[in-house]
């Protein structure tokens, strides 16, 4: 009967020690844990958290472009014909073709009361403006007709005058004119353009071609058969019919 006994403890006490050595040859591991590894393979492949999404809605935020403000002047010739961009125009123009241009195929014609024309430019240093204008009007008795060069700050507003021409200047030719004095206003942001502004009693036609900075010694505004007409610009206070806040495209 003992042996009986002692044969069970013994075999009791085998069957115990061979569980608790399956126990610890095989633990059991959290699959939390082992998950981004069977997934992936190696931790640069874990898929990370996604974030919530917001339930309200959100406006993206934009920064605006900066604003590109041209250096010289572009299209002085008009040659693009209408609308002749980039500038900019108020009222009624006329762009006439080859037969009586300055030089090219193409200038412009003011001959509405009140019509402007003007574009983006920054005032060069040690640079002048130059253009051309022709008048042909039944007038030639009163100054009654006027076309005007003005400047603009960016805002619009004008702050000085680089020529005014009345009806008096009537010829068969085209006048050459050279503004000189910017040094004042050297790399400003501007709009340089016209303004034509005549009485309904009147039948006067402004004429405009080849506006240009241009060097001071350049011959290029030059001609030996005419007068050039040079005046420097005139800054202050500008009290002229028809010049007014520029409108438009800014």
């Amino acid at each position: 009967m003992r042996y009986v006994i002692v044969v069970l403890v013994l075999a009791l006490l085998v069957g115990c020690s061979q569980h608790a050595v399956a126990q610890e040859a095989a633990p059991v591991m959290d699959s939390h844990i082992l998950l981004p590894f069977v997934v992936g393979g190696s931790l640069d492949s874990v898929t990370p958290t996604p974030t919530p999404t917001p339930t309200g809605e959100i406006t993206p935020t934009t920064t605006p472009p900066p604003v590109v403000w041209p250096t010289g002047i572009t299209n002085g010739g008009f040659e693009t014909g209408p609308p002749a961009h980039p500038w900019l125009y108020e009222g009624e123009l006329v762009y006439k073709s080859e037969e009586y241009s300055r030089s090219g195929e193409w200038h412009v014609m003011m001959a509405q009361r009140e019509a402007v024309i003007a574009q983006k430019t920054t005032v060069p240093t040690g640079k002048d403006l130059g253009y051309w204008f022709g008048v042909w009007t039944s007038d030639l008795w009163d100054a009654h007709d006027f076309l005007t060069c003005v400047v603009w700050d960016k805002e619009g507003i004008p702050i000085g005058t680089c020529g005014q021409w009345s009806n008096l200047y009537d010829s068969d030719y085209w006048w050459q004119v050279r503004i000189t004095g910017w040094d004042e206003i050297s790399l400003r942001k501007v709009y340089v353009g016209f303004v034509s502004s005549s009485e309904d009693a009147n039948n006067t036609i402004f004429f405009l071609d080849d506006v240009s900075w241009i060097r001071p010694t350049s011959g290029a505004l030059l001609n030996d058969n005419q007068e050039v007409l040079t005046i420097d610009l005139v800054m202050g206070d500008i009290l002229i019919d028809g010049v007014d806040k520029l409108k438009g495209d800014r």
